[in-house]
């Protein structure tokens, strides 16, 4: 037994380094929470942004697309939200449908003046 909870202590100790990488963004990346489609969802937005261009969307949950996003950043417009019940963004009781999703991200770009994305 003793010899399990070392094992997962240490497990956790050294996964702390790669947890820390994985949640970095540029400091050029500001956060906002965005009403849409009955909820709020947590959205990064980094890069040069003058409205109405094109913007690099990462669907994945914002927490693990941190170093791509620091990539993609030197020359798109990177846009990272948390969907709906995961992250930062709300936890509602019901709307986890695929559509209830697409209708979300709609809302985001429709806020942010987002007219061609590429994902």
């Amino acid at each position: 037994m003793f010899r399990l909870m070392s094992a997962a202590a240490a497990a956790v100790i050294l996964a702390a380094p790669a947890f820390a990488r994985v949640l970095s963004y540029p400091g050029s990346f500001h956060t906002q929470m965005m009403q849409t489609n009955g909820t709020n969802l947590y959205v990064r937005v980094g890069g040069t942004w003058s409205g109405g261009g094109l913007a690099a969307w990462l669907r994945r949950h914002g927490r693990y697309v941190g170093p791509l996003a620091a990539v993609l950043v030197k020359d798109h417009t990177v846009i990272v939200p948390d969907l709906r019940g995961m992250g930062l963004s709300d936890h509602p009781d019901t709307g986890y449908t695929k559509k209830n999703q697409a209708v979300d991200i709609i809302g985001v770009m429709d806020a942010l003046k987002v007219q061609k994305a590429i994902s």
